[in-house]
């Protein structure tokens, strides 16, 4: 009989989907090892990532904060939490069923009842989570833990090979959020395309963003040199293939970290800001700030002198690079064999 891991996770307009990204990697690392993986999540999920249902692990829908299904547990069975609405109450109803329990997080703000935790953040420690783990609790931090499709590891060396090469037509890369729930793509496509009329633009989203609407008339009237990506499962083409990026600091921040992509960033939410502050200092990216304050001037002055600076591209590409190797997935999952 298979090992089991029941993955609890949601996605949504508001939240984005970036828990779900994280277990889906773990997910497909330990399905590789052997296991049978089950997603827990809500039909919203779906809104996010329609591509869900065809994926190669189970997924039962539930009702927000509803019990798992427990006829599906077994004494065996590992339990994986990547949700920032969950903690110890939830866990320690759970403890009993499940030989291990493991959390994803990336806040250190609440108790969790677990064997392992995670915490993928660049600049994150060990005593973070001090007092709010068990004390048996093994605790694993930073970016080589990070959870990320494997095929960003297999074609790291290529890409950057690639990067040392400066592109005749600059090539940029919009993710403002899966959902880009603070509707900043239409501004930051304006901004390209007066700044870069001859480039290339490619924008990701979900296709339930609400500034799907505004960008397909942005791009019908005058800009047909940008492209939209919706319900994209695998952004590995899009990744390397761009020269620069303008995006959000969440899960992709790491992904693009891992393919040595210079990154000009904007926070589109609270937790976002350690990770971009940290990222900055280090030189992997140029934190422009957060996305709910007037951010036009400064992307625009930064988006230039970064296009005019062949040589600071590739400063930042390679100390990018340094920051994570994409194979994160493969170190939890070992961890996870070890419990």
């Amino acid at each position: 009989m298979k090992r089991q891991a029941i993955f609890r996770a949601d996605a949504s307009v508001e939240i984005g989907g970036g828990h779900i990204s994280r277990c889906i990697a773990l997910a497909d690392r330990l399905h590789a090892n052997g296991w049978h993986c089950i997603l827990v999540t809500t039909k919203e999920t779906l809104v996010v990532f329609p591509h869900l249902n065809r994926s190669k692990h189970s997924v039962i829908f539930k009702e927000k904060h509803t019990q798992l299904p427990c006829k599906d547990i077994r004494p065996t069975d590992i339990l994986v939490i990547d949700h920032y609405e969950i903690d110890i109450k939830f866990e320690s109803v759970y403890r009993d069923a499940f030989r291990s329990i493991i959390v994803i997080d990336d806040l250190a703000d609440k108790p969790h009842d677990c064997d392992l935790l995670v915490d993928q953040g660049p600049g994150r420690l060990i005593k973070d989570y001090s007092g709010i783990v068990p004390s048996h609790a093994r605790v694993l931090t930073g970016p080589n833990y990070a959870l990320l499709s494997p095929r960003l590891a297999s074609i790291r060396k290529k890409v950057l090979e690639q990067r040392q090469k400066t592109p005749q037509v600059p090539r940029i890369l919009v993710m403002p959020g899966l959902t880009d729930p603070l509707c900043i793509s239409p501004k930051v496509l304006a901004i390209v395309h007066d700044i870069c009329p001859e480039g290339d633009v490619d924008i990701v989203l979900s296709d339930e963003a609400p500034s799907i609407a505004d960008l397909k008339k942005m791009i019908f009237d005058y800009i047909p040199s940008a492209s939209l990506h919706t319900n994209q499962s695998d952004l590995t083409h899009l990744l390397s293939s761009a020269s620069i990026c303008i995006g959000a600091c969440g899960v992709s921040a790491l992904e693009r970290c891992c393919l040595g992509l210079p990154s000009l960033v904007l926070t589109t939410a609270f937790n976002q800001e350690a990770m971009a502050q940290t990222l900055h200092f280090k030189g992997a990216i140029e934190f422009i700030g957060c996305a709910k304050s007037s951010f036009e001037n400064k992307l625009a002055e930064s988006l230039t002198q970064l296009l005019e600076s062949p040589d600071k591209q590739l400063s930042m590409s390679k100390i990018a690079a340094t920051i994570c190797d994409g194979k994160g997935a493969d170190r939890v999952a070992k961890a996870i064999e070890l419990l």
